[in-house]
């Protein structure tokens, strides 16, 4: 698990690459960490474009758009 500062790096770093773009496709590699399904969260994710990116502890958060337009 990466240190508090490592995560804040990361997101610093991140965010003027990620900010604005829009999520193509999704895969999970780990089915277990991901609710309902795989499936469910591709179709709610694609398309939708990520407004802004923070960190909440040691989990970087991405929030995305209403995904209406």
């Amino acid at each position: 698990m990466p240190e508090l500062p490592e995560v804040e790096t990361i997101v610093r770093k991140l965010r003027p690459k990620l900010q604005g773009r829009r999520i193509a496709d999704f895969r999970s590699r780990w089915r277990r960490q991901v609710s309902p399904n795989a499936a469910a969260v591709r179709r709610a994710i694609v398309g939708r474009t990520i407004t802004r990116l923070s960190r909440r502890g040691k989990f970087i958060v991405l929030q995305l758009d209403t995904g209406d337009g």
